[in-house]
């Protein structure tokens, strides 16, 4: 009875440790124009109470809508009134939520077998059973306590996720993709309390992961299928090395299967339809795979060679700036996918399953998502996460399979050099790097540090503007994101694809750099210009009025 509840206080002790580290500074790091649009997206829902899924961009519903309750408290009044932490907090949570979920596949829960359910077993017949089974290992109620990823393996994974870079860095991202994992877990977890149990319960657990899952970001789908690549080729390795695989007729009950199947469907569609309140949500979240599809395998500014992502993990370096590597992470990960794959020492083959299917699942992630020619850094964050609990299965491999106890204290003492060399990376690119490109493999297409200069001359010639946050700002340029972030406070700010005669009555013009010409001879000379850059290779223009200029230069 000790394993659990140590699991239950060490993962309580990683988790709260990690929302400490996790939830430190996050107002300190420019918005990316991803995070930027999505807090957009939610203050169309807040203000309007209804979400309108698009089919072309944008991702999801469900990251805007577990943001309301968080703007709810934190007591905010208007979208001005919000922080870059108000909702970065929501992708903390989610990954904090990700450590606890591991208490899911921990062990396979407790469960009563179906003997023992059973009225014509009698007492005698009951002790004997209970006895066989404490002597395997099992409770009183049939429960085998390791069945799953183990509790020694589920402190050490929870561990490495709360160190890792790459988990760290985009749990504190406002972006989809730490939900996506957090689902996709959730349903995986589920699926395995449900193959142990039989229980509906935790049928419908998975089915809702999946659902919320498919609410979250189209790519949901990559992980389904290495899902059920995973599964496949678990038991057909099982049915290979071991000559025997788990009896599946408990699990296979088509009523309880299609039942949650159907509760996970109508899950998604809720909120795909807005909650009730855009039917041609859910027929557009169907639609979406045609664009996904096109955007996925044709050529553009996001297509990266096939190893990208392992390039990320293993070793990146800019001129003379320090090495990143989570090489240590993928090394555990592969001694854990030997361990999966040797054949089974345990008595039950359920644990052994389990494992192959985290390590084919896994790999077969990793492989679509190379394969596949677009690719952001924050996309690996799915296999990653897979090899993560593989690593706390080596982890724990490497230092059993020693002889000796004083030779697996030396050993487990020589594994948290590695491991704080990793949680100094993750200190160094979220609390450091967090705004360099060049020493921050994990930052993608961000602002520079000269836009928020930018940021903070408007703030100052909104101070020396007779018509203060009134005064009339026009934004002649699609391409100007994440800046309508920093304009929220601002009462008028327009925004155009193209310049017009009205752009001279504006205190400030921003436009892209190749609109110069146009603008200067719309302006003149009653305006000064100066050059910002928004992105690497994208510059603006800004043109401020010169009477506003001379104030500025006054009270400065």
């Amino acid at each position: 009875m000790m394993q659990p509840r140590l699991l239950r206080l060490g993962l309580l002790l990683i988790a709260a440790g990690a929302l400490l580290i996790w939830a430190r500074g996050l107002n300190e790091r420019p918005m990316h124009q991803d995070e930027a649009i999505g807090a957009d997206k939610f203050h169309s829902l807040w203000e309007t109470k209804k979400y309108v899924y698009d089919p072309v961009e944008y991702h999801g519903p469900t990251l805007n809508y577990f943001t309301l309750p968080v703007v709810w408290m934190s007591g905010a009044k208007s979208y001005a009134q919000t922080s870059e932490g108000t909702y970065r907090i929501v992708t903390v949570l989610f990954g904090v939520g990700l450590i606890l979920l591991l208490r899911l596949v921990a062990d396979g829960g407790r469960e009563s077998p179906p003997q023992l359910a059973d009225k014509n077993v009698r007492p005698t017949e009951i002790a004997v059973l209970d006895y066989g089974r404490r002597k395997h290992g099992q409770d009183a109620r049939g429960t085998d306590r390791r069945p799953g990823l183990g509790w020694a393996e589920s402190l050490c994974a929870g561990a490495l996720m709360a160190i890792s870079p790459a988990m760290s860095f985009y749990a504190r991202y406002y972006i989809h993709e730490m939900l996506l994992v957090f689902f996709i877990f959730l349903a995986i977890g589920s699926g395995w309390r449900y193959s142990q149990s039989g229980k509906k319960r935790w049928a419908l657990l998975c089915a809702i992961g999946l659902g919320m899952a498919y609410a979250t970001k189209e790519t949901w789908v990559l992980s389904l299928v290495a899902m059920g690549v995973g599964i496949g080729l678990a038991l057909l390795w099982t049915k290979m090395v071991d000559r025997s695989v788990p009896e599946a007729r408990p699990i296979l009950r088509w009523k309880v299967l299609v039942g949650a199947g159907i509760v996970g469907l109508v899950v998604a569609a809720i909120f795909f339809s807005g909650l009730f309140t855009n039917w041609r949500g859910p027929i557009d979240a169907v639609k979406t795979y045609l664009t996904y599809v096109q955007r996925g395998t044709g050529a553009g500014e996001h297509d990266k060679p096939f190893d990208y992502y392992l390039r990320l993990l293993l070793y990146w370096k800019y001129g003379k700036g320090p090495i990143h590597s989570e090489a240590f992470i993928v090394f555990l990960a592969i001694v854990g996918v030997a361990r999966a794959l040797w054949p089974s020492l345990e008595e039950r083959l359920g644990r052994a399953v389990f494992l192959r299917f985290l390590a084919f699942h896994t790999i077969g992630l990793m492989l679509i998502y190379s394969a596949i020619p677009y690719k952001t850094p924050w996309c690996l964050l799915g296999f990653l996460h897979g090899m993560i609990l593989l690593a706390g299965v080596g982890a724990v491999t490497i230092v059993r399979v020693m002889p000796h106890l004083a030779l697996r204290y030396i050993v487990a003492g020589i594994l948290f050099v590695p491991a704080g060399q990793l949680a100094y990376q993750a200190w160094r690119i979220n609390f450091k790097n967090y705004q360099d490109q060049r020493l921050n493999p994990y930052l993608y297409s961000t602002p520079t540090r000269n836009f928020m200069d930018l940021v903070t001359r408007l703030e100052d010639l909104a101070k020396v503007s007779p018509y203060r946050r009134s005064m009339l700002i026009r934004v002649v340029t699609s391409d100007c994101w994440p800046l309508p972030w920093y304009l929220r406070g601002f009462e008028n700010v327009e925004y155009w694809n193209t310049s017009s005669a009205r752009d001279s009555i504006a205190s400030v013009v921003i436009g892209a750099r190749l609109m110069e010409p146009e603008l200067e001879e719309r302006l003149g000379d009653k305006f000064i210009v100066e050059h910002y850059g928004l992105r690497p290779q994208v510059v603006l223009s800004v043109y401020v009025e010169k009477k506003l200029w001379e104030e500025f230069l006054k009270k400065r």
